[in-house]
């Protein structure tokens, strides 16, 4: 898909409208694919980024799962993401060690520090590119390409409600809200005739957008990642 575009944050956001899931989760996903990318590729070698990376632990559980990952796509040796585990896993080891000739309160304090996880690096990108995404979907929804493209879009209902706060009662968002709460009131009248139609007996009577009613409702409920 090709719309009307102004700058390169309109083109990207285009490509993203193009997709066939949830446009905003495309954003979301492409923005923590770039923290992880930039990470193991320039963060490591960077000794003030390691050195942050060192006293903040830096990244939730799926993120450091995901930044091999990231890696492995790469043309990467896995060095970059050694790197990073190394560090992580030596300040969180720091904490749990302290544990290890504590009991009572003491150990309780240190369990909990342990436990406790920062801010993650990729997941703050996520949202950052997320917040400009909406902000400029509300602009963009003066356009008609931009509007029809919205209302067609298979938002997640979390990025619908979001997008729905962010537009403060602008009138072009009205038809393009109408639309996206047909949809998924049509989702909910299909995920009721599959429940319905699931019974031995009634199996033949279920249609094809009923039995794909469910693998949409898992999309449109948990996020769409790409």
């Amino acid at each position: 898909m090709s719309l009307p575009a102004r700058d390169l944050l309109d083109v990207r956001l285009s490509e993203a409208y193009g997709r066939e899931g949830c446009p905003i989760c495309a954003v979301r996903a492409r923005s923590e694919r770039a923290a992880l990318d930039s990470m193991v590729t320039e963060g490591v070698m960077d000794i003030a980024t390691r050195g942050r990376l060192e006293r903040s632990e830096g990244f939730c559980r799926r993120h450091l799962r995901e930044l091999i990952i990231a890696e492995r796509d790469g043309p990467g040796s896995l060095l970059g993401s050694g790197i990073l585990y190394r560090t992580v896993l030596g300040r969180r080891l720091e904490i749990v060690r302290r544990g290890s000739g504590a009991k009572g309160r003491g150990l309780r304090a240190i369990l909990g520090l342990a436990a406790k996880r920062p801010p993650c690096i990729a997941c703050a990108q996520g949202t950052s590119g997320v917040e400009i995404a909406l902000g400029r979907s509300v602009e963009r929804a003066q356009d008609p390409a931009w509007a029809d493209a919205m209302a067609r879009a298979p938002f997640c209902l979390d990025d619908l409600i979001d997008l729905w706060r962010a537009s403060k009662d602008e009138a072009a968002l009205t038809p393009i809200l109408r639309r996206q709460l047909e949809r998924l009131t049509d989702l909910e009248h299909r995920l009721a005739g599959f429940i319905d139609h699931s019974s031995f007996e009634r199996r033949l009577e279920m249609t094809d957008r009923e039995r794909d009613s469910v693998a949409e409702a898992a999309a449109a409920l948990g996020g769409d990642g790409d």
